[in-house]
């Protein structure tokens, strides 16, 4: 038959159109709320199958409610075919007598299995009676009286919905998202951790972000280029420029006098000069092997580098004194040297430098056919120390190459042998003699000093015995000696 209120075909027995919703069939008396259905037929439909659960033995259709709940045969009907039951809004039955209402009884359970209908708005207390609808919700048609256990996919209120249960304000589809899920991955929310390349203002700055509060570029080191270094001290072995700093012109001679032990000790102009160049190109050797020692950390690290960089490093620094050494022989109108020959001359007197790498070159002549081994080991023979000090007396004995120029040129400059040393020494040990008269010691420390003055433990012995007094402070002071825990202080 066709519904008469939308003209929808619909079947002989049905209580309702499935279309539009309105009543068309017989109640038997039983009070039967609209049913409020979608406007088009595919939303009617698909509405009516997720009332049922898709994965039940037996699937229910809109034809099988007669089965179920069968119509009346004395139930009334309209003229339309509809059924006169109470209309919406009224609280007694229209058409239908209070005394001829009877009550649904449920069919007797025949061990026929049906599906439970779900429940997109289950009331908190409990699912509506079929025939007792609640003001504010409409009751399914197949809804379980309240002595049925609810399913398993009809959830309670209390209970954490289902991944796949949609909540009432949702649409009912299978795989729609619960309003109150996490948000995906890609769209964060406020609430959610910011991405890691967008810090926070309390987030701590990455490590190459400099603070607001930093200058540019503030308290960066700055990387030194070694091999920037390395090659400018290289390119500088061809050609050192001259620094006339260094230069401090010919010395002329005083005569001094020194207190000490109720004596004096006189020191005449010739003692002077030869004193004065001895302590210039003293703080000349203390410069240039300082020097030396930065340029030789910089360039040495094997034994190969030693042997190709130690020479390029110990004559560029010496060139500096050799030409302080030409200037004062020029101030001293001395014409008879150039600097080849004085630096010849020197190198001939004052090798001890060189005497280290010339055992270290020969030991490794041949060092193509030394294995990795053979050549660790032959470098770690090179004391550093040793090698550093020995450079330092290179530089300093130029003062002695210089001076014996001086004096073979007719100048008056005094001059100590090893004689004089030697003779100076011995004496200074006798003062350790348990048979030396102590009555005598101050008599020969005023002798050695005016024999050979140039005697550190000595120097030391008079100190730690009779005390730093101004008297000996000042003699050790004009010979040099004013740190006496210093190696180059000799």
């Amino acid at each position: 038959m066709k519904c008469s209120f939308c003209g929808a075909e619909i079947a002989d027995n049905a209580l309702f159109c499935v279309i539009c919703g309105e009543i068309v069939g017989q109640t038997n008396g039983r009070k039967v709320q609209k049913v409020n259905l979608n406007k088009s037929k595919d939303d009617a439909m698909e509405l009516m199958e997720d009332y049922f659960d898709d994965n039940s033995d037996v699937t229910l259709s809109v034809l099988d409610f007669e089965n179920r709940f069968p119509p009346s045969e004395s139930e009334p009907m309209s003229e339309d075919g509809a059924s006169e039951i109470e209309s919406e809004g009224s609280e007694e039955p229209t058409f239908v007598p209070q005394e001829e209402m009877k009550p649904v009884v449920a069919p007797p359970i025949t061990g026929e299995t049906f599906a439970a209908p779900r429940s997109n708005a289950p009331t908190p207390s409990a699912a509506p009676l079929p025939n007792a609808p609640t003001p504010s919700a409409a009751p399914q048609p197949n809804a379980p009286t309240p002595s049925a256990a609810p399913r398993s996919n009809a959830p309670m209120p209390s209970a954490a919905p289902q991944p796949n249960a949609p909540t009432p304000s949702a649409a009912s589809q299978p795989n729609a998202p619960m309003p109150s899920a996490a948000p995906r991955s890609n769209a964060p929310t406020p609430s959610a951790a910011p991405r890691s390349n967008a810090p926070t203002p309390s987030a701590a700055p990455r490590p190459n972000t400099p603070m607001p509060s930093a200058t540019p570029w503030q308290n960066v080191p700055v990387q030194p280029d070694i091999n920037a270094m390395r090659n400018s001290v290289i390119n500088g072995f061809a050609y050192r420029h001259y620094n006339k700093l260094d230069y401090f012109g010919p010395v002329e001679g005083i005569q001094k006098t020194f207190p000490l032990f109720n004596h004096c000790i006189v020191i005449t102009p010739d003692k002077d000069v030869f004193n004065t160049y001895r302590l210039q190109f003293r703080n000349l050797a203390l410069k240039y092997t300082e020097k030396f020692i930065k340029e030789y950390s910089l360039l040495v690290i094997n034994l190969e580098t030693f042997l190709q960089y130690f020479p390029a490093i110990y004559f560029s620094n010496m060139e500096f004194l050799i030409n302080t050494a030409m200037d004062v022989l020029a101030a001293e109108n001395v014409w008879t040297q150039s600097f080849n020959s004085l630096y010849m001359r020197h190198k001939a007197d004052y090798h001890a430098a060189m005497d280290i790498f010339n055992a270290i070159s020969w030991s490794g002549a041949n060092i193509a056919v030394l294995n990795v081994a053979q050549r660790a080991e032959l470098y770690r023979r090179v004391v550093p120390s040793t090698l550093f000090q020995n450079v330092y007396l290179d530089y300093w004995r130029v003062f002695l190459t210089l001076v014996f120029q001086l004096r073979a040129s007719g100048k008056n400059i005094w001059w100590g042998t090893k004689e004089m040393a030697a003779n100076a020494d011995n004496m200074f040990r006798n003062l350790s003699n348990p048979r030396f008269p102590k009555e005598k010691t101050h008599e020969l420390i005023l002798q050695i000093i005016a024999l050979y003055p140039y005697n550190k433990p000595m120097f030391y012995q008079l100190t730690k015995q009779f005390g730093d007094t101004p008297e000996i402070s000042a003699i050790r002071h004009y010979f040099g000696y004013t740190d006496m825990s210093n190696p180059r202080i000799i």
